[in-house]
């Protein structure tokens, strides 16, 4: 059985596309106010009350959900990610034991840009709380 050719492309590939989803996410998820619109009037009647306080709460709890995806979605990439590092690394120094002190430096510098994605996607979270 030949295993798969593990390079740093593809383990910093994936937590990149989760955090690039993670952003989508967070702009989409950000209310479209025209300029027209803000400068509406304060709501007079009952209903045009319990409308406007529905419509905060939607809000509010669909940032709540994007946020939750954000954080969820980034550290699922962030584990995955560290996850392949850590497999190819320890696989490499196995085989040859000599080469672990060239290796290991560069092992750990991937896994913090890794997780620099992760706490990209925790900022993003943070951002997007109503």
């Amino acid at each position: 059985m030949k295993r798969p050719k593990i390079r740093i492309a593809h383990m910093l590939l994936v937590p990149f596309l989760v955090a690039t989803v993670g952003s989508a996410v967070f702009w989409y998820s950000m209310p479209a106010v025209s300029a027209e619109e803000s400068k509406m009037s304060e709501p007079t009647s009952d209903l045009e009350k319990s409308v406007a306080r529905l419509s905060k709460s939607l809000e509010a709890s669909g940032r709540s959900v994007a946020a939750a995806l954000a954080i969820g979605l980034a550290a699922f990439g962030g584990a995955l990610g560290q996850g392949i590092t850590a497999y190819a690394f320890l696989m490499g120094a196995s085989r040859n034991p000599g080469s672990m002190g060239k290796f290991f430096p560069n092992t750990i510098l991937i896994l913090a840009l890794i997780e620099s994605l992760v706490i990209y996607g925790l900022i993003i979270a943070f951002m997007l709380m109503p």
